[in-house]
């Protein structure tokens, strides 16, 4: 790679990954300043803190979901360098406009020495399947309209949904691909699992069958901010979605206290997941064509 393009690549996706930081410190300064700390019980603390180290883990399934994208698009790297790619770029997403994040992806992606052309394919194929693991949770939300119906219709209505993408993405793409729709589900249930925790934590008294409402719900949530441009992480938009879903069957107080909470614990856990990348180098050269043909799964 031309000295010039390298220098040009460091500097945007430097840039990027700065902004990132100063947008994440402003969310992280306005959410607590709205949040009532002092309506915050211990159990609550505890949850968040585990909360905030799970999520930022919990990164690195799509971070080795793109991964795997790469590789189906001819142009796979090592699962460090994809953890790293990862890593710093998905902090830009906070910066208004909703896509720097890609554009960080593409500037780094390029420094790793992965082509441009793949690198977009690969984004768009994990767009399309980001919204279609999340539009399959749909199911949850149903609960909100048919208050006494069992869980286990919704659990089979999703589970018949997944396998479907499942297998879509396995005729198309093959096997290897097609557990990145695993990697994904994995992800949405750790997120959902993370605000349903938080409402059980503010509200003791919140029955329990109501957990997969409170998980469907926020995915959803989720995907109407993914889905809508120039939100950055879908502020605003995921917010009006879950007090739309959840309203009726949260006290207004705990499930606005949850909200502000939950974005605390998706910032900070974003934030903790760049730090623990920094240290990985760009040790990873892209694999050649034909060592793919001769090492795909």
């Amino acid at each position: 790679m031309p000295p010039r393009l390298r220098f040009f690549l460091n500097l945007v996706g430097g840039l990027l990954a700065v902004a990132g930081i100063v947008f994440v410190g402003i969310r992280l300064q306005a959410y607590l300043g709205d949040a009532r700390l002092s309506d915050v019980n211990s159990l609550a603390w505890i949850v968040i803190a585990a909360s905030i180290v799970i999520y930022g883990l919990g990164n690195a399934l799509l971070a080795l979901a793109y991964r795997r994208f790469l590789r189906v698009c001819q142009a796979p790297i090592g699962a460090g360098s994809a953890l790293r790619l990862y890593g710093i770029s998905q902090l830009a997403k906070y910066v208004p406009g909703n896509i720097l994040h890609l554009a960080g992806r593409q500037a780094l992606g390029a420094k790793a020495g992965v082509g441009q052309k793949a690198l977009a394919k690969a984004t768009a194929m994990e767009i399309a399947c980001l919204a279609l693991v999340a539009a399959s949770f749909a199911p949850f939300a149903c609960q909100a309209i048919f208050p006494e119906s069992s869980a286990f219709i919704w659990i089979s209505l999703w589970a018949f949904a997944l396998v479907v993408i499942f297998l879509i993405f396995r005729s198309n793409w093959g096997a290897y691909s097609s557990r990145i729709v695993l990697y994904h589900a994995a992800f949405f249930w750790i997120s959902g699992s993370i605000f349903a925790a938080l409402i059980f934590a503010l509200q003791s008294e919140m029955p329990t069958n109501r957990s997969t409402l409170l998980c469907g719900s926020f995915v959803l949530a989720w995907l109407a901010g993914f889905l809508t441009p120039g939100a950055p992480a879908g502020l605003g938009v995921r917010e009006l979605v879950l007090l739309v879903l959840i309203g009726p069957h949260v006290p207004e107080a705990t499930l606005l206290l949850a909200i502000l909470l939950g974005r605390i614990v998706t910032i900070s856990g974003d934030f903790l997941a760049f730090v623990l990348v920094l240290p990985i180098r760009w040790s990873d050269k892209v694999i050649s064509n034909s060592n793919i043909q001769r090492g795909a799964a």
